[in-house]
């Protein structure tokens, strides 16, 4: 990046090239650094969080370089708190008197005293602490909480080597009604008083675990605090909810209206979930994650109605459901099988998270039910399937799930098992829509009028993709019928169709390899005419 000057200089030549002014140049700095700010907000732990400021190697370009990283204070203010003790009052000393964002990462270990921060508390903005917790921690927190930080806007305190586990020692109770500029609040198990005077003015609360030093603090109470909290933007309860007393009856009398939420994530019991809910008036605008995480794997779990069951009832406080334009069905081989759906910048995403990795393959068919009842309406466009097709052996249970999304413009599969049920399904016509039929006082036309007539399911599709969905005889075949029987209803052809195929169930692999090649050298060129772009993989 260059500051380019026209017009003479001292010599007489125009076009002189000068450098950046130093305050362009540290902004430079700043936006190479520009990951890490990212990191400091996202509230999954992840090992990307832990590394110095990436704006470091920046100072190894030129000399003038080096010297404006060593004398600009505000590129020191974001500190990595880790086993570098010298490193870290270095950054104490550059970053001046301005306001310091402290980052513990794992590489920070409990025992080193946190003391010499004492001299800094009242610079403190914001206070991130992504490791280990132990005893030998408490007495440095102690000591941290107990000293005034009038600057402080945002906490976090969490294990991310333990999640979910609640440490077997008492952590020093955080005084949340001092910190008079505190915006921003996520803790695991860190005890606080409910002060319904200090959380009304957060921004972001997220809480996990029994964290009210008060163990008499009800469900009823927390709502009611909550009411108070319409400056909130983003709120996250992960196994809090469960652990209040007193929770039922569920009190549908308190409703929560909180106008500038953006983004509610609720992880518990799906009777606990979906209680809090129904009580929630959400506007289109929020992103919505609901996750019941199981203590066993998902393949022992006994699901049944997984996902209608973290809801409540009546969805009518949650209308993303019915305006999302892209989802996905995810039941694969990983930790758990989820709905999710996406609208503008808003999400919804309903998770099922088991103990262990595991494969979700087989509640597919049970996925594409409960797809079809929460989503129904929406007008999706975009829709990724991922799964065990043999799960679902009825051509009517893929026609029902299709004929609920007329919208749907691009479907990618990625699944085990045969595909053949589900291709037939996309060419037959809606169950539940009544064909286009002739003034009754009109003469019936050819059949092929009456063909024409019928209302195909999904009649907006436009690109399908199969990926490693099983090879068999008869699937090319199948494949070409259902195109053909889409155009002959009068249906535009597929923009795209990519096929990638799986042969290990189909025999010796030479064998199946020349049946393929034979299969497609019949039909490749009309797949090619029944399509504007094919494409065509063997997986194996």
């Amino acid at each position: 990046m260059t500051h380019v000057v026209r017009g003479s200089s001292y010599n007489g030549e125009t076009g002189h090239i000068k450098r950046l002014p130093n305050e362009l140049l540290v902004q430079v700095f700043h936006a190479y650094d520009a990951r890490m700010e990212v990191a400091l907000h996202t509230y999954a732990p992840k090992n990307e969080r832990c590394y110095r400021s990436h704006w470091l190697p920046l100072m190894l370009v030129c000399r003038h370089w080096r010297a404006l990283g060593v004398s600009a204070p505000s590129l020191w203010q974001l500190i990595e708190v880790g086993k570098n003790k010298s490193w870290i009052e270095l950054a104490l000393l550059r970053s001046g008197s301005l306001p310091i964002r402290l980052l513990f990462t794992d590489k920070y270990h409990p025992s080193q005293s946190l003391f010499f921060l004492l001299p800094h508390t009242n610079r403190i903005q914001k206070f991130i602490y992504q490791a280990a917790l132990s005893h030998e921690l408490v007495a440095s927190l102690r000591c941290l909480f107990d000293a005034l930080m009038p600057v402080l806007d945002e906490i976090e305190i969490l294990d991310p080597s333990h999640p979910f586990v609640a440490p077997t020692f008492g952590l020093p109770e955080l005084r949340i009604a001092e910190l008079s500029k505190l915006r921003t609040l996520r803790l695991s198990f860190v005890p606080i008083p409910l002060d319904a005077n200090a959380l009304c003015k957060l921004h972001c609360l997220a809480l996990e675990g029994p964290v009210f030093n008060d163990s008499s603090v009800s469900y009823r109470d927390f709502l009611r605090v909550l009411q108070g909290c319409l400056e909130l933007k983003e709120l996250r309860l992960r196994r809090l909810l469960s652990r209040l007393p007193n929770r039922t009856p569920p009190d549908h009398a308190i409703t929560l209206n909180l106008p500038k939420l953006r983004k509610l994530v609720v992880w518990d019991l799906p009777s606990v979930t979906s209680s809090f809910l129904a009580g929630m008036h959400l506007s289109p605008e929020v992103t919505l994650r609901v996750c019941h995480p199981l203590a066993r794997r998902l393949s022992d779990a006994r699901m049944v109605d997984a996902f209608p069951s973290l809801l409540p009832t009546d969805r009518s406080g949650i209308p993303i459901l019915q305006s999302v334009t892209s989802a996905s069905i995810n039941c694969w081989q990983d930790f758990d099988v989820a709905l999710k759906g996406t609208v503008g910048a808003a999400k919804v995403s309903l998770k099922v998270v088991g103990s262990k990795c595991d494969d979700g393959s087989f509640y597919l068919d049970a996925a594409l039910r409960e797809f079809r009842l929460l989503f129904a309406g929406a007008p999706i466009k975009q829709l990724e399937i991922s799964g065990d097709l043999d799960t679902v052996s009825s051509i009517d249970d893929h026609l029902s799930f299709l004929d609920g999304f007329p919208a749907l413009q691009t479907i990618d599969v990625t699944a085990q098992g045969s595909p053949l049920t589900f291709l037939l399904a996309l060419a037959r016509p809606s169950p539940f829509l009544p064909s286009d039929a002739s003034d009754s006082s009109e003469p019936s036309g050819a059949g092929s009028d009456e063909q024409s007539s019928e209302r195909i399911v999904c009649p907006e599709l436009r690109s399908l993709t199969l990926a490693y969905v099983d090879w068999q005889q008869g699937l090319i075949e199948a494949l070409v019928t259902v195109l053909r029987r889409r155009i002959d209803h009068g249906l535009p052809k597929l923009k795209k169709l990519a096929l990638t195929l799986s042969m290990e169930k189909a025999g010796p692999p030479e064998e199946v390899g020349e049946q393929l090649e034979d299969t497609l050298g019949l039909y490749e060129e009309e797949l090619k005419s029944l399509t504007g772009n094919f494409e065509w993989w063997s997986a194996d």
